[in-house]
């Protein structure tokens, strides 16, 4: 698995998908090695997390001048090792995806010159990223990431997460039949209760003076890449009357991003310092959906994001008003009638753009408490029975066991035409 950010980068959703990914796949018996840059030179070079085996043999890139030299190296480190797997898994279409093609056809085009017995191995890409930090959006920003859409045609297979999705590669001219619509499910998490609640906001207390809370608070929290295209400043538009709305009110904002200190800056200037914690990245957000009372989801997206944690965890969710996000959810096209504002679907929704239809969400989630915790509960359950994890691990074992299969039916039919077919059946 070949991916820019992995462990420890929590502030970025794909570090936080692809390492619970890899790990699930290797407790499914999938053998997963890990390959991603070191972005300091103190970094070591390779280290176990678990059961995987993490490389980190160059120097994240920091420029174009060395992001071709990135991808050149990474080319020549992943060809002398992907002759041992069957599959080579990128979590983007960018560089990385273009060391992985060149890498696998190379070394597939030296097996089958040369006398060595080995299987072919296969490259798995993944369309990522969300809004402007998407992979389609950033195709369009120079020749030379164009380049990295063109190249991705020639992978093997092509996971995307939803319909929309499969037709921004159809428009790229991707073939429909390498592509594999992959969603994220939803794994439940352990049980919302008092006790919990408390022993969470201690630990996250204890590890961070600014996540200091008591049993009267009422704690939203926010996880988004701190940029002018995630969401993020709508809800730093309206925080300033829902704090006097609520006193009571913290607001944690997750995550890091080039905008940070522009929503530092601007909080402060609106008074509210005290009522807002912005404690950097995490690792783990097990404590921090526990100890929350409200997640905001501010993205146009579901997959590349932390809701469907947020869901599993039983956690009553604020959700950007989109057709993914509805479409993810399983629910129809918003009406904004008066059964849409009563919540039926477990589901609180706000127009992106609009400041004040977010602040009537969180009115609407801390009138009731308990009665908002009951209808995400309700959506929890319905969810884990229609997108469970397990579907979804399914789908990418299934996956790489038909690269497996490829790979030495490859071999044997080569071995077939050199020997005229002698050696039919020795493979298996």
């Amino acid at each position: 698995m070949v991916g820019r950010r992995f462990w420890p980068h929590g502030g970025y959703v794909e570090a936080i998908r692809l390492t619970k990914l890899a790990a699930d796949l290797s407790r499914r018996g999938i053998h997963v090695e890990v390959v991603t840059p070191q972005y300091s030179a103190t970094w070591s070079q390779r280290f176990r997390l678990g059961d995987l085996t993490i490389h980190r043999p160059l120097l994240a890139p920091k420029s174009d001048w060395t992001i071709a030299r990135y991808t050149r190296h990474l080319t020549q480190w992943l060809r002398g090792k992907c002759q041992s797997f069957d599959a080579v898994f990128v979590d983007s279409i960018r560089e990385e995806a273009i060391a992985a093609i060149e890498a696998t056809r190379v070394a597939n085009l030296g097996l089958k010159q040369s006398s060595k017995r080995g299987n072919l191995c296969s490259t798995i890409l993944r369309l990522g990223g969300t809004g402007d930090a998407s992979d389609d959006q950033w195709w369009t920003s120079n020749r030379a990431s164009r380049r990295c859409a063109v190249i991705g045609r020639m992978a093997d297979h092509v996971v995307v997460s939803d319909a929309a999705q499969s037709r921004t590669l159809l428009s790229h001219d991707y073939d429909a039949a390498k592509i594999h619509r992959i969603e994220s499910g939803i794994e439940n998490g352990p049980a919302r209760t008092a006790a919990a609640v408390t022993a969470a906001r201690k630990s996250l207390a204890a590890a961070n003076s600014d996540l200091l809370t008591d049993t009267q608070s009422f704690v939203l929290l926010a996880t988004a890449r701190m940029s002018r295209g995630s969401g993020i400043f709508t809800l730093v538009q309206a925080a300033r009357l829902l704090v006097t709305k609520h006193p009571s009110l913290q607001i944690w904002l997750v995550g890091d991003g080039p905008s940070r200190d522009k929503v530092y800056s601007t909080l402060r200037s609106d008074g509210i310092r005290a009522h807002i914690a912005m404690p950097g990245s995490f690792c783990q957000l097990d404590d921090l959906l526990m100890a929350s009372d409200v997640y905001l989801h501010c993205g146009q997206r579901c997959d590349d994001s932390i809701l469907p944690q947020a869901i599993g965890s039983g956690l009553p969710s604020l959700v950007c008003e989109s057709d993914s996000n509805r479409s993810w959810l399983g629910l129809p096209e918003s009406t904004h009638d008066q059964e849409h504002q009563n919540h039926p679907d477990g589901v609180w929704w706000y127009d992106g753009e609009k400041e004040h239809d977010l602040r009537r969400g969180v009115h609407d989630l801390l009138r009731d408490p308990s009665a908002s915790l009951q209808r995400a509960e309700t959506l929890k359950r319905k969810l884990l029975k229609r997108r469970p994890i397990s579907q979804t691990l399914d789908q990418y074992e299934s996956l790489v066991r038909t690269c497996c299969q490829r790979g030495r039916s490859g071999m044997a039919a080569d071995c077939d035409a050199e020997t005229g077919g002698e050696n039919r059946g020795a493979t298996g």
